[in-house]
């Protein structure tokens, strides 16, 4: 997978799963413009073109902060297909954006298959601010 914070980090860096991991990628998190990661994702699907064997076929899936940078990736016309599991920060504004520029003021762009998932006692995304994404996700027009 691509280092998500290589901008912020030495290439190579790699986040422990334990408390300091997360506090280090909680605080790059906080530190890149989501902005930054549709950049990374237009830089991915370039490459891909370029290569023989791709057949044009492409789909992102990510969890929790991946999630979210999954569904940015949904934003590229080029993604087909993306899932998403316990997508962090898309009833917030933790990650920072310019304006116009949050996940869901985008959703319209969507024009892939969409799949998000959530666990009931996800304590990062409380059940009312699900029942809010699940409502404006039934109600854009031709998102499936």
């Amino acid at each position: 997978v691509p280092e998500v914070f290589h901008e912020l980090n030495p290439i190579g860096t790699v986040l422990g799963y334990d408390d300091a991991g997360r506090d280090k990628g909680n605080a790059d998190k906080f530190a890149k413009d989501v902005q930054a990661y549709d950049t990374d994702n237009r830089a991915m699907i370039e490459f891909l073109n370029a290569q023989p064997w791709y057949s044009g076929k492409l789909g992102a899936a990510g969890f929790c902060i991946g999630g979210h940078l999954a569904f940015r990736a949904a934003l590229q016309p080029e993604v087909k297909a993306t899932a998403c599991f316990y997508a962090t920060d898309l009833h917030t504004n933790l990650i920072p954006n310019k304006p116009g520029q949050h996940s869901m003021e985008r959703v319209n762009e969507i024009k892939g298959e969409l799949l998000m998932i959530w666990g009931k006692q996800d304590p990062h995304i409380p059940g009312e601010k699900r029942a809010e994404l699940y409502n404006r996700f039934a109600n854009i027009p031709g998102l499936n």
